[in-house]
């Protein structure tokens, strides 16, 4: 059996015999090779490793391809599964840091020396953020009427956030300042909350005479309540600006908005108001 040992030796032999400068090049570089193969088996072992790995990844990249042809639902399906629990995930994120900013900013969100229905041994208080102007608030006013009369033992609070234009700041101070009015004249909350009813109701742009018309109706004397406005309006311009800022600092992306606790809900949603104050109260 011709043994690795003896090849060298008969191809050194060759060399040793040969003229040809290139062939003893060659000769040369064929036991080197030899003695590298000899001395380093893992190199060898790496190779064909390499190889057989190469082949593997090949195999397996056409099992995947034709699983695919065969079955685009399931890969439709997994993305839309990987979404979905990318959503879930940043919906989680930002309601926990929601929960942080109101907890943070805990006097400021429950501040009743704004428009609030005060309620006695209240467990609960729900803080609405809201711009007249907006078509979803005037929606969102009306499913406040119905939680009024359902939840009666929690505190409601409105913050005007006027973020639609001149007309929505002019609805904003008025509202803030007819409020104010009737808490100095130690008037019924009922008469506040018809005010902000019709307030909520008007199609259209808001004025001092939009206003006005709204205070004869309630029969409220217009002229004792915008003087009364006037006078304090330092004070009713900086309670307006001081919403403004509290949503800024809360993050809040549009109207209208509901805190309960550390809860928040966006939009027009009864059903998700009901379930947390069911929960609160």
């Amino acid at each position: 059996m011709l043994t690795l040992r003896k090849l060298i030796k008969t191809i050194l032999r060759c060399w040793f015999y040969s003229c040809s400068t290139v062939l003893k090049m060659r000769t040369f570089l064929l036991v080197l090779a030899l003695v590298a193969i000899a001395g380093f088996p893992f190199v060898s072992n790496w190779y064909y490793g390499r190889v057989r790995d190469s082949y593997a990844i090949s195999q397996t990249e056409k099992v995947v391809e034709e699983y695919i042809k065969k079955n685009p639902e399931k890969i439709l399906e997994s993305v839309n599964q990987y979404r979905l629990a990318q959503f879930e995930e940043q919906q989680k994120q930002k309601e926990q840091e929601m929960s942080r900013l109101i907890a943070q900013h805990k006097s400021e969100v429950f501040d009743t020396r704004y428009p609030s229905f005060v309620a006695e041994n209240g467990k609960a208080t729900l803080v609405e953020f809201f711009d007249a102007s907006c078509g979803y608030c005037k929606l969102a006013s009306q499913i406040l009427l119905k939680l009024k009369r359902d939840y009666p033992n929690v505190t409601y609070t409105l913050r005007s956030l006027p973020i639609l234009g001149q007309s929505s700041l002019i609805a904003a101070k008025y509202d803030t300042g007819v409020f104010l009015f009737m808490k100095e004249k130690d008037i019924q909350d009922s008469k506040y909350s018809d005010f902000h009813s019709k307030l909520m109701s008007h199609e259209g742009t808001y004025t001092p005479e939009v206003v006005t018309g709204i205070l004869s109706e309630i029969s409220l004397d217009p002229q004792e309540v915008l003087k009364f406005v006037e006078k304090n309006e330092g004070e009713i311009s900086s309670m307006v600006e001081a919403t403004v800022q509290l949503a800024q600092k809360l993050r809040l992306e549009g109207t209208p908005v509901f805190i309960v606790g550390d809860k928040i809900v966006q939009g027009v949603s009864e059903a998700g108001l009901r379930e947390i104050l069911e929960k609160a109260s």
